[in-house]
């Protein structure tokens, strides 16, 4: 099977479904790209050949390397907890006058 990217190029499903969940687990292949054109694929493309759970995962993990590169992103600090906060700095200084969670 066949699966259709929004670049418009085409990949079978297994091998899709193997690069995305190689990216889950080594996110230095993060985000998934064409083979083609090395356009990121967006999500909707991704789910076509991938299980929810996988789907998930990938979603999961492509957030915390966002959150990772981004000094102003932070996870929530209580256990269990999902909500990502991003830290509003005055003039550049620290501690933050202001946290402005983001949905």
């Amino acid at each position: 099977m066949h699966v259709g990217f929004t670049c418009k190029h085409k990949s079978c499903a297994r091998c899709l479904h193997d690069t995305v969940v190689k990216a889950t687990k080594d996110k230095k292949n993060l985000p998934v790209k064409c083979g083609k054109c090395r356009v990121e694929l967006p999500p909707k493309d991704l789910q076509q050949a991938l299980y929810p759970h996988e789907f998930e995962a990938y979603n999961h993990v492509l957030l915390q390397a966002l959150i990772k590169s981004d000094e102003k992103m932070i996870n929530c600090i209580n256990e269990g907890c999902k909500n990502v906060i991003e830290m509003i700095f005055e003039d550049n200084l620290r501690p933050p006058a202001e946290i402005k969670e983001v949905d």
